[in-house]
C-alpha cells in the first residue's frame, strides 16, 4: 500500500492491519511504491509532500520512468542488494526520529524489502 503522506490513508492502513493479522502483513511504501524504486539508486531521507515529487526525483534515474513502465524489474533487478540496504536504513532512520511504523510522517519509507529478501 501507498501511505500517500495522508492522515486518511493512514487510518486505512490501520484497518488494513487489523483485519489482515490473521493471515498477514501489510507492507506499506510512504509516500509510495516509487521509494522502493528509488532505494535502488540512493538511501536519502529527504521527506516528500506528495507521490509525485518521489517520482520526479526516480526520473533524475530513470528518466523514461512512468507509473506503467513495464521493464522496472529489467531496470533495477541488478541493484536489489543496494535497494533492499537503503531500505533497511530509512527504516532506521525513520525509527531513530520516533517516527511509528505505517504513520504519515513515517517517510521516506518501505516495506518491499521484506517480500523480496524471501526471495534473494
Amino acid at each position: 500500500m501507498d501511505g500517500d503522506v495522508s492522515k486518511e490513508k493512514e487510518k486505512q492502513i490501520i484497518k488494513a492491519e487489523s483485519l489482515m493479522k490473521k493471515i498477514g502483513k501489510v507492507i506499506v511504501s510512504n509516500p509510495c511504491i516509487e521509494v522502493w524504486f528509488l532505494c535502488h539508486f540512493t538511501s536519502s531521507t529527504k521527506e516528500y509532500t506528495s507521490s509525485n515529487e518521489v517520482v520526479k526525483r526516480l526520473k533524475e534515474y530513470i528518466p523514461e520512468y512512468s507509473k506503467n513502465l513495464s521493464n522496472i524489474y529489467t531496470l533495477l533487478k541488478d541493484k536489489t542488494k543496494t535497494a533492499i540496504s537503503n531500505a533497511k536504513y530509512l527504516e532506521a532512520y525513520n525509527s531513530d526520529n520516533n517516527r511509528l511504523i505505517h504513520k504519515s510522517n513515517n517517510q521516506p519509507s518501505t516495506e518491499v524489502y521484506k517480500i523480496i529478501e524471501i526471495f534473494v
